[in-house]
């Protein structure tokens, strides 16, 4: 998948797994998506687009990256299909068109799955989906890939104030093709 994305001409950045509360306190207010505080002012990483939107292109060396990184989540709902710790693979494009940047990634989002699952009945795209963090824009250009079998989502994004991306949880993606 990694070769892929290089490709595409998105370059691997590093994600701490430690970092500012304060940095997703406001995209995950009135979420279940909440993160585990470390002391009064630091964080488990909960998510990777507000780290790769407040880093910035220039610090990233490009405005077109991808990561695989761990993540870390204090769920609310019970779902035991959702965890409280994932390995979380994404793409952000900064950019100050966030609809065109929007295009580029469901794009490459729509090639992916062509390459992991060719057969189109195993999985589903959806549109104007409401995403789960309060960091994407309200314009219903948010999407989805799910899982047609079980109707999982394996792969969420959309556009945001600077840029947009996606992204999908490695530990669901390799239940859904069948590997351990």
């Amino acid at each position: 998948m990694t070769a892929w994305l290089q490709a595409w001409g998105y370059r691997q950045v590093e994600v701490p797994t430690l970092l500012q509360a304060s940095l997703f306190e406001s995209s995950t207010e009135g979420t279940e998506n909440r993160f585990f505080g470390v002391g009064n002012k630091l964080a488990l990483m909960p998510e990777v687009t507000n780290y790769i939107q407040a880093a910035g292109a220039a610090r990233l060396g490009s405005a077109k990256v991808f990561y695989v990184a761990r993540c870390f989540r204090d769920e609310t709902t019970t779902d035991a299909d959702r965890l409280r710790e994932f390995t979380q693979i994404g793409v952000e494009l900064l950019g100050d068109n966030a609809l065109d940047c929007r295009k580029v990634v469901r794009r490459d989002a729509l090639r992916l799955f062509k390459e992991l699952m060719p057969n189109k009945e195993d999985w589903t795209l959806n549109d104007g989906v409401a995403r789960g963090l309060n960091l994407y824009d309200d314009s219903g250009k948010a999407f989805e890939i799910d899982a047609r079998q079980g109707r999982k989502q394996l792969l969420g994004g959309g556009p945001y104030d600077g840029g947009a991306g996606w992204a999908l949880g490695l530990e669901r993606l390799t239940r859904c093709l069948g590997r351990p």
